[in-house]
C-alpha cells in the first residue's frame, strides 16, 4: 500500500495461511519476480569492485552513477522512494542483495530497477517490545551494521505531493486493522497492536515532518 502512494515499483504480497496438523501460521507469498528471459543482478555485484567503496551509506552515490550510466529508467527516483519505504517502515534488512535492477538474459541490456521485495524485518518485528522505538529507528543503507534512520533523510531529494501523505495516514488503520485480523496468528496482545498501530502512525507524522523541513512537500 505505501509503495502504490509513493508510486515505484515493487512486488505485491498476499497473506496466507497454513492451517493442518503440524503447523498454523501465517506466511507471504509473491509470484515470481522476473520472467524466463530476466536475471536479477543484486547491488553488490553491481558495486563489489569499486575502489571507492566505503561500506557506509554514502556508497549511495557511488550506485546510483552506475545505475544512471545505463541508464536506468527514473534510477534516482525508485532508489531514493526504496529508502522512503525503509525510512517508514524502520526496514532493517535492506543489505545489498536485497535490491539491485533485472537484466535481460539474452542481451544484456539493464532493462529496470529490481521492484521492492523482502521488506519484512520492518515496524520493530525484530525487537522485543521493551526496545520498540519509532521515533529514531535502525535501518541499513549499503552497510552491513545498523545506522539510525535519521541519516537516509540527507539522501532524499526527490519530493512528495500532501496527497500522498493524506493517503499514506489511512494506511496506519489499514495496518491495525490487518493487526488484529491475523491476531490468533501473531499472538500478540490487544495492547500491544494498539501501541504497534500508534507507533507506525508516529512514524508517518515524523517523516512528513521532515520532508515539509527539507522543503520536499509539494502543496496542492
Amino acid at each position: 500500500m505505501i509503495c502504490e502512494i509513493l508510486e515505484v515499483l515493487y512486488i505485491p504480497y498476499e497473506l496466507k495461511t497454513i492451517q493442518n496438523k503440524r503447523q498454523n501460521t501465517l506466511v507471504s507469498v509473491c509470484k515470481c519476480i522476473i520472467n524466463e528471459n530476466q536475471e536479477i543482478i543484486p547491488a553488490y555485484e553491481l558495486i563489489e569492485h569499486n575502489q571507492k567503496l566505503s561500506g557506509s551509506y554514502q556508497d549511495y552515490d557511488i550506485y546510483l552513477d552506475e545505475l544512471k550510466k545505463y541508464d536506468i529508467p527514473r534510477a534516482e527516483e525508485y532508489l531514493q522512494k526504496m529508502f522512503m519505504l525503509d525510512y517508514i517502515m524502520l526496514n532493517e534488512d535492506r543489505h545489498l542483495t536485497n535490491f539491485g535492477i533485472i537484466r535481460n538474459v539474452e542481451t544484456l541490456e539493464w532493462e529496470s530497477i529490481c521492484p521492492i521485495f523482502d521488506t519484512g524485518r520492518s515496524n520493530n518485528t525484530n525487537i522485543s517490545e521493551p526496545y520498540w522505538d519509532w521515533n529514531e529507528g535502525e535501518v541499513k543503507c549499503f552497510t552491513d551494521h545498523f545506522i539510525t534512520s535519521e541519516t537516509l533523510l540527507e539522501l532524499f531529494t526527490i519530493p512528495l505531493r500532501t496527497e500522498q501523505f493524506e493517503k499514506l495516514k489511512a494506511v496506519s488503520q489499514e495496518f491495525k486493522h490487518l493487526l488484529f485480523q491475523y491476531q490468533t496468528y501473531t499472538k500478540l496482545f490487544d495492547e500491544q497492536i494498539e501501541k504497534i498501530a500508534k507507533g507506525f502512525e508516529t512514524r508517518l507524522e515524523l517523516f512528513y515532518r521532515k520532508m515539509r523541513e527539507k522543503g520536499l512537500l509539494i502543496e496542492e
